[in-house]
């Protein structure tokens, strides 16, 4: 978003390709970037620990306290988030606020981009009004189950690809 950090949130039945989408598209950036999934993660504060140490800084209280003098760039994806919506709301709301918070403090040196992945549409729903009202308006990417024709296309065009079958209709069968 222009030269400030910024957030995405991706919402999505499971299985619709979000979380593989996001980790190939990071996989071809040369930003620095850290992937983090909710369900493995001891407890939220968690996350703000390593993105803390991602900026070099020992704590997320040290974080007002970055350099403006040097320049960084990183992109956090925060995977299954959702399950952070009941248990750790708080969390969430903060570190949907700290690409913001940490442009300002810093007059833009450190850039940060968060990228929130849920299969729950109740995310968006309950979630994205709250932060809007704190000023936070995190662009929406909503992933639509994929039609049975484009799976089965999808499907071919990699088989094809890969392997070489006597004909369509003999697997089909």
């Amino acid at each position: 978003q222009g030269n400030s950090s910024g957030c995405l949130h991706i919402s999505g039945m499971p299985g619709t390709g979000k979380t593989a989408l996001v980790r190939d598209v990071m996989r071809e950036r040369l930003d620095e970037h850290m992937y983090m999934n909710c369900v493995g993660l001891s407890h939220p504060q968690e996350a703000a620990h390593r993105v803390a140490a991602a900026l070099n800084v020992p704590d997320v209280s040290a974080l007002e306290c970055l350099s403006t003098s040097r320049r960084h760039s990183l992109v956090v994806v925060l995977d299954e988030m959702d399950l952070w919506l009941h248990t750790h709301r708080d969390m969430l709301y903060r570190m949907f606020c700290l690409p913001k918070l940490l442009y300002a403090r810093t007059q833009g040196a450190v850039r940060l981009a968060l990228i929130g992945i849920a299969n729950s549409l109740d995310l968006t729903e309950q979630f994205l009004p709250v932060l809007r009202s704190q000023g936070v308006s995190p662009s929406v990417l909503h992933f639509s189950p994929m039609p049975a024709d484009e799976v089965q296309a999808l499907l071919w065009t990699h088989v094809d690809r890969h392997l070489t079958w006597p004909s369509r209709t003999s697997v089909e069968v």
